[in-house]
């Protein structure tokens, strides 16, 4: 759980074209934390402020984060609490 933000860590083994995004429980993408950027191999760390695209707090609930690149999706479940 967070409030009010959290921190996404991630490692890439090689270069390759990323994008990080969050959804709520209805699939609706609220945030785009990261456009989709070509990135060098190494391990990162992004922060969500737990606000949407409109920089609105988000509501206590859900939310995936999704990082996406060429040929892979990994989401990884975020529980906020206000």
């Amino acid at each position: 759980p967070f409030n009010p933000e959290t921190t996404i860590e991630y490692q890439l083994p090689e270069a390759i074209r990323l994008r990080i995004e969050i959804y709520d429980l209805l699939g609706r993408k609220i945030r785009s934390l990261l456009p989709s950027i070509m990135q060098v191999p190494g391990y990162y760390k992004i922060t969500w402020d737990g606000k949407n695209d409109a920089d609105s707090v988000v509501d206590s609930g859900i939310y995936t984060c999704r990082l996406t690149c060429e040929n892979y999706v990994e989401s990884i479940k975020l529980l906020m609490l206000k």
